[in-house]
């Protein structure tokens, strides 16, 4: 009898657990399900936007690089990725060079993302007439939203295929979401039929893009696609299509940008990359990185700093180092007399930036100096009373130093004076994954 209950009790969980996995997990959000509120699609937004890193760095590979501004790699290396770098500035990639076949994969790969925004707002594009038609909504998204999140997207859209027509002539036209089956289906397409879609996109970023002047976007808004760099774009792809009559009606965009942009020319061309005067008015459209600690912002502007330049360029956050700089500097100048200097250098070497901070103050004891940097330790009564410092300075410089794979030391006399060096691992270091610092930041 008891085996009998078993094989009865055996059936009924195999039953019930066939049933149970038969059913569609109905909680879990799919691209059908998911964007149904203005706050989810502008966030796909937002992912498309994200969607631009990968494409742009290979993009430099594919066009900078040509103009022989852009460090090829380090001189005499053999190295696979400097091989390929050559072959691309010879013009001799072949067709299984791994910077074209990442450039092409994570451009359509974004085209897909863009094309689910679009297809979620019910935005179609018309092959045959080359019109983005505004098909009834069956969203809750206003009007007003709905034209902003697809001014932006069709830029985006338009930006992908005017760089991809020009680098490889006719290529896959795909304007809306599409199984991978269809995909393998899918046919090169001509040049024209390309530059057609661009056109219709940049059109309507162009009708329905934020037209606030550059003077008066708001700091969060700087670098999206707005009216300005659509018309600028749009301009650009009227000189590229080869049609004769399409060159005239690149001048009247040219000349609104210029007039009512609030967009200019810097005076001097270094200032546009300074870090100093980041999203500046020559800056119409840039994708932007996050700030504010290790593992966020990019690396990528590492890739232009040409070798031994003398521009000693680290990762980390900005805020972060300027800080432990400043305690520094500020230490110097509480302990040390009037009239003397406070010193600040900067060297790099071997990988290394070094920034020392000397002064010509009262000095510190040697029996202190091994535990200067730890939390709350003050030299003496004396020194304390002369800052009202709380002994932390130090110990935060440290911990900054060591988090971005660095270190600090001293040398002081007393009497004469100390000299701080933090030394942290240059930009370019980050590439030798055998430098323990290099491995401490990636």
């Amino acid at each position: 009898m008891k085996s009998s209950k078993y094989i009865i009790l055996l059936g009924i969980i195999l039953s019930s657990c066939k049933k149970n996995i038969d059913l569609y997990p109905l909680s879990n959000s799919t691209v059908q399900t998911y964007y149904s509120t203005t706050a989810e699609v502008q966030t796909a937004l937002v992912g498309a936007y994200n969607g631009m890193q990968k494409p742009l760095l290979e993009e430099w590979k594919l066009t900078e690089l040509r103009s022989d501004n852009t460090l090829m790699g380090s001189t005499g290396t053999t190295s696979a990725p400097n091989l390929d770098l050559t072959l691309l500035d010879i013009f001799t990639p072949p067709t299984s060079h791994q910077g074209n076949y990442n450039y092409w994969i994570s451009s359509y790969y974004n085209i897909r993302n863009v094309n689910t925004i679009l297809n979620s707002l019910s935005i179609n594009y018309n092959d045959t007439s080359g019109v983005l038609n505004y098909d009834n909504l069956t969203i809750p998204v206003s009007d007003a939203d709905r034209k902003n999140i697809a001014a932006e997207a069709t830029f985006i859209r338009a930006y992908h295929y005017f760089n991809l027509v020009r680098l490889y002539g006719g290529v896959f036209l795909i304007h809306e979401p599409i199984d991978p089956i269809a995909a393998t289906l899918v046919n090169r397409t001509s040049v024209s039929e390309i530059y057609k879609l661009i056109i219709s996109d940049l059109k309507n970023s162009v009708a329905f893009g934020n037209a606030t002047k550059f003077t008066s976007i708001a700091s969060a808004n700087l670098g999206r696609a707005n009216k300005w760099c659509a018309e600028a774009l749009l301009a650009k792809a009227y000189l590229s299509t080869g049609v004769a009559s399409d060159k005239a009606l690149a001048i009247p965009l040219l000349q609104d940008v210029i007039a009512n942009s609030g967009y200019s020319l810097q005076i001097s061309y270094p200032n546009i990359f300074s870090t100093s005067n980041e999203m500046n008015s020559e800056i119409m459209f840039a994708i932007r990185y996050k700030a504010g600690g290790l593992g966020l912002g990019s690396t990528f502007p590492n890739t232009f700093a040409p070798e031994n330049s003398g521009s000693a360029i680290v990762n980390g956050d900005r805020d972060q180092i300027t800080m432990a700089i400043h305690n520094l500097v500020e230490n110097a100048i509480n302990y040390s007399p009037d009239a003397t200097r406070v010193a600040i250098g900067v060297n790099e070497a071997d990988g290394i930036c070094e920034i020392s901070v000397s002064d010509q103050g009262i000095g510190i004891p040697e029996k202190d100096l091994e535990r200067i940097f730890e939390r709350f330790y003050r030299v003496d009564a004396a020194r304390s009373r002369i800052t009202g410092g709380t002994g932390l300075g130090l110990s935060i410089v440290k911990h900054v130093v060591t988090n971005h794979g660095g270190d600090i030391s001293v040398w002081s006399v007393e009497g004469a004076g100390s000299t701080f060096t933090i030394r942290l691992p240059l930009a370019n270091a980050l590439n030798n994954l055998s430098n323990p610092a290099a491995e401490a930041i990636k």
